[in-house]
């Protein structure tokens, strides 16, 4: 398995769509309008994001979006969008790589906001269940 991190126009411009194709439903449904995959390449391409993307076989089967957060106690690097074929597999190959990438941006943890199936997947990788994220959106009329 290989894996690219997008950090260059050319790989950008390469691989985008290969991301953007395993990520995009996925965002669209979870987002829930707080962003969408144009959006993360924007981030991307303004490196207020990364994209990563593992292919085996030349075959895209994972792809993952994320930022820095800056806390006061500590850096995590906060995953976007997370998405692939097989991922038990592609995680084998990217996970170590990703630990290593956050901590050269001085990052101690990884988190994410995930959907119910992508959380018991993350679960089985080891992620915790650290605490619900509830929102409500604000009337416009107040």
């Amino acid at each position: 398995m290989k894996v690219t991190f997008l950090d260059s126009p050319e790989l950008i411009d390469r691989h985008w769509p290969a991301v953007e194709n395993l990520i995009g439903p996925s965002v669209e449904e979870l987002a829930k309008g707080e962003f969408n995959v144009d959006d993360l390449l924007t981030m991307v391409r303004y490196n207020s994001a990364h994209a990563g993307l593992v292919e085996s076989d030349s075959v895209p089967v994972l792809a993952v979006v994320f930022e820095f957060r800056y806390y006061p106690r500590c850096v995590a690097l906060h995953v976007l969008a997370l998405a692939g074929k097989n991922l038990s597999e592609a995680a084998m190959t990217f996970w170590p790589v990703l630990q290593c990438f956050a901590k050269e941006f001085g990052a101690t943890r990884v988190e994410a906001h995930a959907g119910r199936a992508m959380s018991r997947i993350l679960c089985g990788a080891g992620f915790q269940h650290q605490y619900d994220f509830l929102k409500v959106e604000i009337n416009q009329e107040v």
